[in-house]
């Protein structure tokens, strides 16, 4: 990570050294709020490139304010669970609401007010 950032610890715990292509490409664009449209291999850190920059910009307790649309059950809890251990840095709390999953759970979780809904 080039920038200073509150994750850089968790960053360097999880194994990477180095941004890969698809996290410095997209870090600066997402940081300075402008529209974004990545592709990259699958393992290439994309949840993180995407990710990182947004919850930066996350205030704790103010509700909502990032939506992220996955399409798949397997995906939605994969990404949720990716940006789970940095969101707990910041204080943010992350959930996941899927279409097969407990509706009631579900909507316990929303009345928590997490910043992210993936």
């Amino acid at each position: 990570m080039t920038v200073a950032t509150p994750f850089q610890s968790l960053w360097a715990k999880a194994g990477f050294k180095a941004e890969t292509p698809i996290q410095a490409a997209v870090a600066e664009p997402l940081r300075a709020d402008r529209d974004v449209v990545g592709l990259a291999p699958t393992g290439s850190g994309k949840t993180l490139a995407f990710g990182l920059p947004l919850l930066e910009k996350v205030v704790p307790g103010d509700g909502i304010q990032i939506i992220i649309l996955s399409p798949s059950q397997e995906l939605a809890v994969q990404t949720r669970d990716v940006l789970q251990p940095y969101a707990q840095v910041i204080g943010v709390h992350v959930t996941a609401i899927t279409g097969s999953a407990n509706v009631a759970r579900q909507k316990e979780q929303l009345k928590k007010h997490p910043e992210v809904v993936v």
